[in-house]
């Protein structure tokens, strides 16, 4: 949830959120004071607000673009998960090759 003078955004989270690239790290929230973990507003008559809903790739570099707004991991972590991954899926092609 985002709040941007008198409007309120929703962006559904789903389970991607789960994943540690899309997400903040516990140790922010512990961190935080009481008021920079909560969000508020005052508001008076009426407010907007709208839910956004993004699908596929559109909510993932949503997801990752608040992390690495709010706290980006660092460059050096980013790059060996990349690489991990690169390992990985060359592993899973090589595998299918042999199979069919």
């Amino acid at each position: 949830m985002e709040i941007d003078g008198n409007t309120v955004r929703f962006l559904p989270k789903y389970h991607r959120i789960h994943n540690w690239r899309y997400s903040l790290p516990a140790s922010l929230r512990r961190r935080m004071s009481e008021d920079d973990g909560s969000s508020w507003m005052f508001w008076h008559e009426s407010f907007q607000y709208m839910e956004v809903t993004l699908h596929g790739d559109d909510h993932l570099l949503e997801l990752q673009s608040y992390v690495d707004r709010v706290r980006p991991y660092p460059a050096l972590l980013l790059a060996a998960h990349r690489q991990l991954n690169a390992t990985l899926n060359l592993g899973h092609r090589l595998k299918r090759k042999l199979l069919f």
